[in-house]
């Protein structure tokens, strides 16, 4: 499986166990923390089959993305975080990810 909506860590735990040590499971999460959520939960399920990635996927490996600084302590879906959305000319700090397609 390979996934651009790594924030949907309660599916690549069932991925990384279906797939088994002989298969492997790409997952790509442009938020920072949730990337680094993933990589913990995959580490104490001690799955060691899966390849997070934090990167956003697009359509250029050229030009990284930029992710909307997000305040986690609120309540918020944040795995519909636009990546296409101008979040500077709304006012929103951001951060540069590398973009892969």
């Amino acid at each position: 499986e390979i996934s651009n909506m790594s924030f949907l860590a309660p599916r690549k735990v069932p991925m990384a166990t279906l797939v088994g040590t002989s298969g492997k499971v790409v997952a790509f999460e442009a938020q920072r923390v949730l990337s680094q959520l993933l990589s913990a939960n995959l580490a104490l399920n001690e799955l060691t089959n899966v390849g997070v990635y934090h990167a956003g996927v697009g359509n250029s490996n050229d030009s990284p993305l930029e992710v909307p600084e997000i305040i986690y302590s609120e309540e918020a879906n944040f795995g519909s975080v636009s990546l296409l959305a101008n979040w500077k000319s709304h006012g929103a700090s951001t951060t540069l990810v590398p973009q892969v397609r």
